[in-house]
Formats: structure tokens, C-alpha cells, sequence
């Protein structure tokens, strides 16, 4: 009609090709429209625009147009929003040269989160144009990330291979290969990927990805139709791996190549398939391990007219398999009854020590003390049980024998000096009276143990308080635990009391404060957004002519907030912006911000259909406020440490120019990356002046006058002079984005024993002690999972003190110290096929782990046995579970002082007692609440 028109009063020269397209669309705009607004009429009444939220109504004059603005979304956890401020500050071409290419650089990083690889690649691309900016080389990599991602792999290949020309030595020229040959694996060419990824394994020799590559490249031969050599891969996989991952990859893929012909089963032979026993041993696969074993055994008799050499080694070779693979009650059982069987037997005494120790390590501590007891009377000389008085001790004590576990305490104690100077024997003597019932002799050692040990006066004066209190006064275990309460107020104890005492009063007041370690209120589970308005109203169809097109996602056009309700639709109350609100205290859901509640109003995630808006989902309102990583106090002043931080790069960017990459980093607000670079260089300053050879011969270089043709001399004699004091490298440190080394020179800096964290002043100068560390990871992933994002800091600063490459003794890695087993094996209950060892060294991924392994603990030993749950973290769900099996019931601060391992006891007191300080400095009001018994475990759920 509109183009009848348009010729009636134009002529046919409007209607040429050059004005054709702009009338059609023209038409369609207005002709759609009108069909929404119909739409619209005819369905249900048209809000008022006044009743939208000023987000959605406001357009793109309401989005900030700053790059500080952006950064603060990004950091708060918004990445959509961050990705719209960036898009609008982009758009109005209004930032210098320099804060152009961070603003691209973020909006690459951004939209590669978000998963719009496309708009990555685009951002990427402009800053790699700039040949001598510092994130040049960083950004052409990620752009053949991005553009692998955005399915064009031959881009992926040419820019890599450009990379590694123009940065032959930058620190993504290898995990280039790895891009390559992924893009390869795209476009269906197996043999280049290989190639690729053979390359990519001579270059770096120790990666820990050798199982994946191999895993990746079987399964590239095996859609590329080479099912011959696929099957080769796989067979070997399948005999030999180390990952659970790679046991079901492997699998699953020999299993298909059997069924397709190409591999038969008769080809492994018998010893093939004790490698594949202990390889499913190796990957934690116990059960599967064990079975083979038996199967193999069965068909290879050791004894008898039928038994072969094999045969006898598999019998020889039994009781250690039986122990690898955990199964302790069965080496128990095993050897009591050869005993029982047979008392006078040669191995007697072998037989009792195999008994005690696979009943001990099953957790059946009645059955292992009954068998020590007969090893004691009969073979007390025997190697296996002489003076082995603390091993005794602990398996009296498992068994609740208290009065034997206090003789075998005293007998070492006579035997040992260096038992007698632990402080923790000291402690046990007092410790095994008072559960045994002897009442008055352990309040008289506990009082001798208050006066003259320091270090554990806090838990004598506590049980000498609950001794006094089962003798019937209750004024003296009053005035005992009041002195705990006084003198030692962050302790383990002082929370214990803390939690007993509001238990108690049972005043609701006083519980709504309690954090049980899930998340504060209701998590993504249980989190029920409100329906969005009517699809076809009129106001969303003109908003999406308006370009609004996110909003016909279904954006909530009530102006009532959203209702919070629990797993159970039972409503909890409405959501409330920001946390410090104190209406959400009441709610369990607060915690307290800084930032102003106009900002997170305006930020909160918008809803698609109940789903909250952010890639994954994202926390409600009330929690997408997330905390500053360190509040402004007298100690850290952020416009002087960035002054200090820009003066540290100009002046020593010659020495390390990974400086100017930090810099564009932490201006970015991309901290995480920065911080690393700049710890980085400060441990190399570090270990240049400590070195007692590098002075010598940077003394030599000196004493020549500089003439001696030694650069690296002269390279570290510039080194050794830098002399920075500690509350520069805090500003230096604090600027870039580090937690780990703030929190270290803080230390020195900060006198936290004489600030009081009741004050606005005090509090804001603890933070920098107790950050709030890589939070959006935190806060994410601790609503996703369900956990306290403030348990997951405590958690953090205990395994790692907020280090992203802190690697422990055992091999655990990152933030929250995840071992590479687990971290497959959690990343498979996850659902992540493409999990690598390399990437517990992400804080993202790392705190994604972690977070989701305690919230399955937890969830094991119930709630608030959260407790047990961070104890499991630390000493393996199995031995928490061994440890608990004879003990249900006891008062729950008794069973964690009898846990075995003194790593994990002081682990979980200490972890208890940094959420403690987290909560007071977060939450103010909040505590953490204990259980006061313990109760059964449900070892189903998760045991590994």
C-alpha cells in the first residue's frame, strides 16, 4: 500500500534501485509496528512507561559512557552490562588513543566470557593493529581464540602462524600449536593436528596435557574416518592413563571400535590387563580396578594342578593391591581371621599388624584396638609394635578408650624428649581425663596447662570450663569461657561458644544473623524470578522497533521486586539492592558494600523467562553487589598507589617490559592478569639480592668500572638497587590487582593488633588484610553452588593466601588448591569434557572447581556440617568419614579435636576461624553457626 503511494505522488523515480531498500525497510518498521501495537492492544492492558525500571526505559542516555564505569560492571560481576558501557563508550569515539585500546582489549575479554566470539575477534583485531602497544601480542592471540571460536579455523591457523613470526619468543607461541591444531581438528585434516600437537609436545616436554592431546587426537582420527589408527590411540589410552577423564574418553572409544570391527577383544594379553588394573587404580577408578583384579586372578589360579607363574604373582601381589585400592576393612577382616585361624602361625605378629592397621584405616576403631591389645600382651617386642606408643594412642582414642589412650600418651612421653616438648601432648594429658570422666584431675592440669603454656590457653581454659560444668558449676565454666571470649576473641573456641550460646537463647534475632556456609539466602537453585510481562504488549513491541531488542527477551516490567522464595516455594521476602541494607540481614542475605544503591539498583541482572541474564546465570540483586576487593582507609589511598604504580612501570620498564603489559592490564581492570606479571618481577628482585653468587658477581662487574662484557652483571646490578620499603610495594601491589602480596606486606605495614574491626576506619584497614579476593569469581560461583561466598575467601586464604599458582607439596594447585585428579574428576561431574590440567592456574576455573567439590562435601555431611565439609576438603572425604563412623553423636568441637591428621585438625579451625573474621568484616552481625553433635555421613554422594 505504502509503495502504491509513494508512485501515486512520486513517479517511478523514487521507486528506482537507489531508493528501493530504504522505502521497504521503511514500510516494514512502520507495518510491524503497528502489528505490535494491535498485538498489544488486544491482549492485556499497556503499563504506564512510568512503571517501567529506569534501566529499561532510559535507552542508551542511561548507560555510562566512561571506561571507569565499565571496569567497576566487570569487577562487580556484570559482564553484560560492562559489555554495553564499553559498546557506548566505543561508539561516541570520545576516549584518548590510550584508553581506547584498553577499552577494546576489555571488550574483547568481555564479549569472549559472554561467548559473542565474533565481537572479540573485532575488539581483539584493534588492538593487535597497534603494532608497538604493549597488549599488541596478548590481543593477537586471543583473536585466534576467538576466531577458532567463531568457526573460522583457517584465520585461527594464518594468525598464529603470524604470531609465532612476529613474537617467536612470546609467552602464547606454544599454546599457539595447541590453536592450530584444534583448527585443524576443524577442518577435518587429523594428520596436520597431530603434527601440531607433536610440535606443540617437544616444546613444552613437562605439560600436563599429554593424556588430552593424545585423548583429542584419537578422537580427530576417529571422525576423520582413520579408525585404524584412532584405534590405536584408544588401545593404548585404554591400557595406560592417569585421568578418569581419559579412562571414560578411552573407554568409550575402544568400546565403539569394537563394535565396529576394527579391534577385537582377545588382543589384550594377560599382563596388558594388569596395566589397565592399575592404570583404573592410578585414576582413582577403585572399584573398576579392583574387579579386573579379581577377574584376573580367577582366571589364573596361583596354587593347585592349574597354577601359573602369573597366577602366583597375582597371590603374592593381593594384599597390596587390596590396600591401594582401599580396601581396608577387607585387609582387616582378612588377616584377623588368618590370626584367629591360626594364632601360633609364623606371621603371627604380620597377621595382628595387618588386622590394627586395615581396621584402623576402615575406621573400625573397636575391632582394631581388640586386636592391638592381643599384639600388646603377645608380641610387645615384636618391630611392628615396640614403641610405636603414638600410632597405640590414636587407635584408643578412635575407639573411645580414653583411659588407655592417656597410658600409651604417658608411656611415650617417658620414652620420647621431643614428645614431651610437643605442645600437643601437653594438651592430650588434661584432654584424655576430662573425656574419660576424671573430672577434678583434668581441671587441675587444664589450670596448670593455662598458666604456663600461652599457646594452649585457649583450649585449656575452654575444657576446664566445660569440666566444671559437668561437676554442676555453671558460675566457674561461666567466668572460663568469659576469658575466652575476652582473650582470645577470633579463636576456634571463642566461635564454638559463640555458636552454643545464640543456639541456646534460640532467639530469632539473634539466628537470622547465622551463616551455616551455603549461600546467604537463596541460591540459583532455589532462586524463583518473577514472569515477564506479556510478550505481545505494545510497549515491548515498540521498544524492539526501538532497537531494544534485549528487552523482548522478558525484562520485568513490574515495578514490585523481584520475591526471594526457598527450595520449597515458600516465600522469604522480597529482594533488596545492595548489602548493606539491614532488611536483608534479616533475611540471612547481607553483606556489607560500599557502593551506592542507585548503582546496584541499576545494575541488577535482568530475567529471560526466570533465568537470570548473565552467561550461566547470574546472583539476584541482592547479591550482585559485590564487596571492593579492599575498602580506602589511611593505609591505602587508590588515586596515590596508582600514582605509585605508574612511576614503578616508567622508571623500570627497560628491565622487565612485561611491565607495560601489567600496566595496560590493571588499567583494563583486568587484575588478575596484571598481578601475576608484577609478582613476577618482584621475586626475581627478590632472588637477585638474596643470592649470595649473583652479588659476587655483580661486585665483580662493579669493581671494573662497568667495563667487563658482562650484561646480565649490569642487568642485575640495576636490580639490586631498586630498594622499594613495604608500604610502596602495598601501593604497587595494590594497584595492579595482586591479593596475595598486598596481603603480605600489609602484614608488616598495617598494626592489626592494635585496630579495632568495630570501627568504620579499623574495618576498612582489615580488608586489605582479609580482601575480598577475585570476588566475582567467588560471588558467581558461590551462588551457583550454593556456598558462602565468605567461606570460599577464608577457604582461599588458608590453601593458598589468595596465590593463583600456588602448587602444595601433594601437587595441588591454584587458589583453592585443587589436585589435578579431582580436578578432572569434579570437572566430569560438571559436565566439562574439555577440562586441562593447565587450567587450575585460572582463578575462574579454579574457584568453578573448588566451589562445586565443597558444596558436594557439604551436601555429604549435611548442613551446618560445613565443618566437616571443609575438614573433607583438606584430609579427603574417606578419612573424614573413617574418623566420624564410631563417634555420631559426640559434641561436634570434640570430634574436631580428635581428628587425626594435625593438618586437617588445624586446617578446619583455622579456615572456621578466617570466616569468622570474614563475616564480622562483611557481614556485620553475621557469625558463623556449628552444629552441636555430629551426625552420620552419606559417603553416596561424593567419596573421592
Amino acid at each position: 500500500l505504502l509503495l502504491c503511494c509513494f508512485r501515486w505522488s512520486c513517479g517511478d523515480l523514487l521507486l528506482s534501485r537507489r531508493f528501493l531498500l530504504p522505502i521497504a525497510l521503511a514500510s516494514a518498521l512502520v507495518l510491524f509496528g503497528g502489528f505490535a501495537l494491535a498485538t498489544g492492544l488486544s491482549g492485556a492492558v499497556v503499563p504506564d512507561a512510568l512503571d517501567l525500571p529506569e534501566r529499561i526505559i532510559a535507552g542508551s542516555e542511561s548507560v555510562p559512557d566512561g571506561l571507569d564505569d565499565a571496569i567497576e560492571a566487570y569487577g562487580q560481576g556484570h559482564a553484560r552490562r560492562a559489555k554495553r558501557i564499553l559498546d557506548n563508550v566505543l561508539r561516541k569515539r570520545r576516549l584518548p588513543r590510550a584508553e581506547r585500546a584498553r577499552a577494546n582489549f576489555l571488550l574483547g575479554w568481555v564479549s569472549s566470557e559472554l561467548g559473542d566470539h565474533q565481537q572479540a575477534s573485532a575488539a581483539f583485531y584493534r588492538v593487535r593493529t597497534q603494532k608497538e602497544h604493549p597488549l599488541a601480542a596478548f590481543a593477537a592471540f586471543l583473536e585466534a581464540r576467538a576466531d577458532l571460536k567463531r568457526g573460522h579455523p583457517r584465520t585461527a591457523i594464518k594468525e598464529c602462524e603470524a604470531y609465532r613470526t612476529t613474537w617467536p619468543e612470546g609467552p602464547h607461541a606454544s599454546e599457539c600449536l595447541i590453536v592450530q591444531a584444534d583448527a585443524y581438528i576443524a577442518l577435518g585434516k587429523p594428520e596436520a593436528a597431530a603434527e601440531r600437537y607433536e610440535a606443540f609436545l617437544e616444546e613444552e616436554p613437562d605439560d600436563a596435557r599429554l593424556e588430552p592431546i593424545r585423548a583429542r587426537t584419537a578422537q580427530t582420527l576417529e571422525r576423520a574416518g582413520h579408525l585404524s589408527d584412532a584405534s590405536r590411540y584408544y588401545r593404548e589410552l585404554y591400557l595406560e592413563h592417569s585421568l578418569p577423564t581419559t579412562a571414560r574418553i578411552a573407554e568409550s572409544g575402544w568400546r565403539r571400535m569394537l563394535e565396529s570391527g576394527v579391534a577385537t577383544q582377545q588382543e589384550f594379553s594377560k599382563h596388558e590387563l594388569l596395566r589397565r588394573a592399575l592404570s583404573l587404580r592410578s585414576a582413582a577408578q577403585f572399584d573398576d580396578s579392583w574387579e579386573l583384579y579379581e577377574k584376573l586372578d580367577e582366571a589364573h589360579p596361583g596354587e593347585g594342578p592349574e597354577a601359573t607363574d602369573f597366577g602366583r604373582s597375582l597371590d603374592n601381589y593381593r594384599h597390596s593391591f587390596m590396600w591401594k585400592n582401599r580396601k581396608y576393612g577387607s585387609v582387616g577382616a582378612t588377616n584377623a581371621a588368618r590370626y584367629d585361624s591360626n594364632p601360633r602361625h609364623a606371621k603371627a605378629a604380620e597377621h595382628l599388624h595387618w588386622a590394627v592397621e586395615g581396621y584402623l584405616r576402615a575406621g573400625e576403631y573397636g575391632q582394631a584396638a581388640k586386636y592391638l591389645d592381643i599384639a600388646l600382651d603377645r608380641f610387645g617386642d615384636h618391630y611392628r609394635f615396640s614403641r610405636r606408643f603414638e600410632r597405640h594412642m590414636k587407635v584408643y582414642e578412635g575407639a573411645a578408650r580414653y583411659n588407655d589412650a592417656r597410658k600409651m600418651l604417658e608411656a611415650w612421653r617417658a620414652a620420647s624428649p621431643r614428645a614431651r616438648k610437643k605442645p600437643r601432648t601437653r594438651f592430650l594429658r588434661p584432654y584424655y581425663a576430662y573425656r574419660a570422666g576424671k573430672l577434678k584431675q583434668a581441671i587441675e592440669e587444664f589450670t596448670a596447662l593455662a598458666d604456663k603454656e600461652p599457646r594452649q590457653r585457649a583450649a585449656a581454659l575452654f575444657y576446664r570450663g566445660k569440666a566444671k560444668a559437668k561437676q554442676g558449676n555453671q558460675r566457674g565454666a561461666r567466668a572460663d569461657h568469659r576469658l575466652v571470649r575476652e582473650e582470645f576473641p577470633d579463636s576456634w573456641y571463642s566461635i564454638v561458644l559463640r555458636s552454643k550460646e545464640r543456639r541456646t537463647l534460640g532467639d530469632p534475632d539473634e539466628m537470622a544473623g547465622a551463616r551455616s556456609g551455603r549461600w546467604p539466602g537463596a541460591s540459583k537453585q532455589e532462586t524463583v524470578l518473577p514472569k515477564p510481562a506479556v510478550k505481545g504488549s505494545a510497549m515491548v513491541g515498540l521498544r524492539q522497533l526501538g532497537g531494544y531488542s534485549s528487552l523482548a527477551s522478558g525484562a520485568p516490567v513490574s515495578p514490585e521486586p523481584p520475591v526471594i522464595r526457598d527450595s520449597e516455594g515458600r516465600s522469604l521476602g522480597h529482594q533488596f539492592s545492595g548489602w548493606s541494607s539491614p532488611a536483608l540481614m534479616n533475611l540471612g542475605l547481607g553483606v556489607a558494600s560500599t557502593v551506592p544503591q542507585r548503582q546496584a539498583q541499576d545494575t541488577a541482572p535482568k530475567s529471560t523467562d526466570g533465568v537470570a541474564e548473565e552467561a550461566g546465570g547470574a546472583p539476584p540483586a541482592s547479591a550482585s553487589t559485590i564487596p571492593p576487593v579492599w575498602e580506602p582507609s589511611v593505609y591505602w589511598d587508590p588515586d596515590l598507589a596508582g600514582t605509585t604504580w605508574e612511576l614503578f612501570v616508567e622508571k623500570h620498564k627497560e628491565l622487565w617490559p612485561e611491565l607495560t603489559t601489567a600496566f595496560e592490564l590493571s588499567r583494563a581492570g583486568l587484575y588478575e592478569l596484571a598481578g601475576p606479571i608484577v609478582a613476577k618481577v618482584h621475586k626475581e628482585r627478590r632472588s637477585v639480592k638474596r643470592d649470595r653468587k649473583i652479588m659476587r658477581r655483580v661486585a665483580r662487574w662493579r669493581a671494573s668500572g662497568g667495563t667487563k662484557n658482562d650484561s646480565e652483571a649490569a642487568r642485575w646490578s640495576k636490580i639490586a638497587d631498586i630498594s622499594l620499603r613495604d608500604h610502596e610495594w602495598l601501593k604497587i601491589f595494590g594497584a595492579a590487582g595482586y591479593p596475595a602480596s598486598v596481603t603480605t606486606f600489609a602484614q608488616e605495614v598495617v598494626p592489626f593488633k592494635t585496630l579495632s574491626r568495630s570501627s568504620s576506619e579499623g574495618r576498612a584497614a582489615w580488608t586489605l588484610k582479609f580482601p575480598a579476593a577475585f570476588s566475582s569469581h567467588v560471588w558467581q560461583k558461590g551462588w551457583e553452588h550454593d556456598i558462602d561466598p565468605l567461606l570460599m575467601l577464608a577457604l582461599m586464604r588458608v590453601e593458598s593466601r589468595y596465590r593463583h599458582d600456588a602448587v602444595s607439596r601433594v601437587g595441588a594447585m591454584g587458589l583453592v588448591q585443587v589436585m589435578p585428579k579431582t580436578g578432572h574428576r569434579v570437572a566430569a561431574l560438571m559436565g566439562d569434557a574439555d577440562f586441562r590440567v593447565d587450567r587450575l592456574n585460572e582463578p575462574g576455573m579454579n574457584i568453578q572447581l573448588g566451589t562445586f567439590y565443597l558444596g558436594e562435601l557439604i551436601r555429604r555431611f549435611g548442613d551446618p556440617g560445613y565443618a566437616l565439609g571443609v575438614a573433607s576438603y583438606n584430609g579427603g572425604p574417606h578419612n573424614v568419614g573413617r574418623w566420624l563412623k564410631e563417634k555420631v553423636g559426640i559434641p561436634f568441637e570434640e570430634f574436631v579435636e580428635e581428628i587425626q591428621f594435625r593438618e586437617t585438625r588445624r586446617y578446619t579451625k583455622r579456615v572456621i576461624e578466617y570466616y569468622a573474621i570474614y563475616c564480622d568484616l562483611y557481614a556485620p552481625g553475621s557469625w558463623p553457626v556449628l552444629p552441636e553433635r555430629t551426625v552420620s555421613d552419606r559417603p553416596e554422594v561424593i567419596n573421592f
